[in-house]
């Protein structure tokens, strides 16, 4: 049986905007897409599982619906302040069929909820105002959009709320990406599959998170020998503390796996590879993206993609 290319992601991965400006599906984009690319150099079968607004959530939810033994898998993580909801009655095969994803900072932004968050949305997206017009911001990032109809959206604003308060901050981002992380290679890994990481689009934050260039501690309140110690007062154990790179199997487990791919200019940290891209063919690249798209990396950036990934699946296709 030939063997599968399994490419997983958001947008990037599923190749908006390859034909430019606002165009996200073209009959093209598979042709030019990174993961075909790499499909055909192998002359693997390729399968995308990558969708517009996909949070990393929903990268682990396909690990575990399409994974087969053989496969090569693709994981081209994505932001951290993305979720997903269930909305069984979606059945576009360009979108979601299960869930509909969603932005948090986006839904509050929408319906007024929180002059915080409010704030937080225009940092993040400098070119947003209330000013703008509806149509404008529409085309921007179509897939942020969400309904009018308040009375269908208070589950998705309570979810929202929650999801900001609580999710919003680094080290649950970092946490919870590690989380998914560890589980869908360890998925892959169990089916008798190859996993490739990267990430090709990713808050800073975590990114730094990561690379233990920020202070993020957190407690674990179980230890690991419990079932003898319960009755004991010390069970206030340090999980991490990324200032000291002390214990912790999630980030062991992250920075021991061979099977990622970083980038770095000038910085020791990592960076995501639309911003390696940027930094390495535009200077000023923050928010003016290469022939006037909106948000997404075009044909030339697929195929230097495309060519890293190459490079690392050698051993594994020998």
């Amino acid at each position: 049986m030939k063997r599968r290319l399994l490419s997983f992601g958001c947008s990037h991965a599923f190749g908006a905007e390859m034909h430019g400006r606002g165009i996200i599906n073209h009959d093209d984009n598979l042709e030019l897409n990174y993961a075909n690319l790499v499909s055909q150099h192998y002359n693997l079968d390729f399968k995308l599982a990558a969708r517009c607004g996909y949070s990393n959530k929903q990268i682990l939810h396909d690990v575990i619906e399409l994974v087969e033994p053989e496969d090569i898998c693709l994981l081209a993580w994505t932001y951290g302040d993305r979720d997903r909801y269930i909305k069984v009655d979606n059945t576009n095969p360009k979108s979601n069929t299960n869930f509909s994803g969603y932005h948090a900072l986006k839904v509050l932004y929408d319906h007024d909820v929180s002059d915080d968050a409010s704030n937080m949305f225009t940092k993040m997206f400098g070119w947003f105002t209330k000013e703008d017009d509806r149509a404008n911001v529409d085309e921007k990032h179509y897939f942020l959009n969400t309904p009018n109809d308040k009375n269908k959206m208070q589950h998705l604003i309570s979810f929202s709320q929650a999801y900001y308060e609580y999710y919003g901050k680094t080290a649950i981002k970092v946490i919870d990406f590690l989380e998914t992380y560890q589980a869908a290679n360890a998925i892959i890994q169990s089916r008798g599959a190859t996993a490739l990481n990267f990430h090709y689009s990713m808050e800073n934050e975590i990114l730094k998170g990561l690379a233990f260039a920020e202070t993020i501690s957190a407690k674990y309140i179980q230890p690991k020998d419990s079932y003898s110690e319960y009755n004991k007062n010390n069970t206030d154990k340090l999980l991490f503390h990324t200032a000291d790179k002390s214990n912790s199997q999630l980030f062991d487990y992250y920075n021991k796996d061979t099977n990622k791919i970083q980038w770095h200019t000038e910085y020791v940290i990592p960076i995501s590879f639309v911003d390696w891209y940027m930094k390495t063919h535009y200077k000023d690249y923050e928010y003016n993206w290469p022939d006037n798209r909106m948000g997404h990396l075009g044909p030339h950036a697929h195929k230097v993609l495309s060519k890293y990934l190459i490079e690392h699946l050698e051993d594994e296709m020998q």
